[in-house]
C-alpha cells in the first residue's frame, strides 16, 4: 500500500492503532523538511522508533564516490541529534540507498511497520524507480517490486487537492 499525505492527521486516519518502527526517508539537503514534523507528531502519539534514511541519492543509481557518501552520512547524523532533542528514540541508517529496492530491504532488516518517504525523493514522475499514475494521486511500484509495509508519500505543503471532492478513502487509493 502507498499513499500520499499532507498532514499526520492523516496518517492517524489511515492507521488509528500506529506503528512502532518508522523507516523516514528524506532529503536532508531538503531544509525545512515536512517530513520532520509529521514524524515527530506521530511520535507523540504512536511513540515509534523512529530511523532516519538519507534519500537524497536514488536518482543516482551508483554514481557517487564514497567521499561524497560520507559527507551525506554526516549531514544525516547532524540532523539525527538536532531531531533527538525533540525525540529520543531516533537512529540514523548507514546506508545510502540507490535503489527503492535498498530502501525496502532496510525496511525488512529493521522490521519497519510504516515507511515515510518525502515527495522530494520518492514523488517525481521517473525518480527512484516510481511511476506517477494519472491523474497524480498515488505511486506505484514498478513490477516485481513489492513493499515490505504501507509507505505513506508526505507531499508539499503547497500541494492542493483536486476540484472535485473525494472521499477521504478514495484519494489515498
Amino acid at each position: 500500500m502507498s499513499a500520499r499525505i499532507h498532514t499526520s492527521r492523516e496518517a492517524f486516519m489511515l492507521f488509528p492503532s500506529g506503528a512502532s518502527r518508522l523507516l523516514v526517508l528524506l532529503d536532508p539537503s531538503l531544509q525545512p523538511e515536512p517530513i520532520l514534523g509529521i514524524a515527530l507528531e506521530l511520535s507523540e502519539q504512536w511513540n515509534p522508533e523512529i530511523t532516519i534514511m538519507h534519500g537524497g541519492l536514488l536518482e543516482l543509481a551508483g554514481e557517487l564516490e564514497a567521499e561524497t557518501d560520507q559527507a551525506k552520512l554526516t549531514d544525516l547524523l547532524c540532523l539525527c541529534w538536532q531531531i533527538r532533542g525533540s525525540y529520543p528514540e531516533v537512529s540514523i541508517s548507514r546506508k545510502l540507498p540507490r535503489s527503492v529496492g535498498e530502501v525496502f530491504q532496510e525496511a525488512v532488516e529493521r522490521r519497519t511497520d510504516l515507511i515515510l518517504a518525502s515527495e522530494s525523493v520518492m514523488g517525481t514522475s521517473g525518480r527512484a524507480g516510481y511511476e506517477r499514475e494519472r491523474p497524480g494521486r498515488s505511486i506505484s511500484q514498478p513490477p516485481g517490486m513489492v513493499a515490505p509495509c504501507p509507505v505513506l508519500v508526505v507531499t508539499s505543503s503547497g500541494w492542493e487537492l483536486p476540484k472535485e471532492q473525494v472521499a477521504t478513502a478514495e484519494w489515498f487509493r
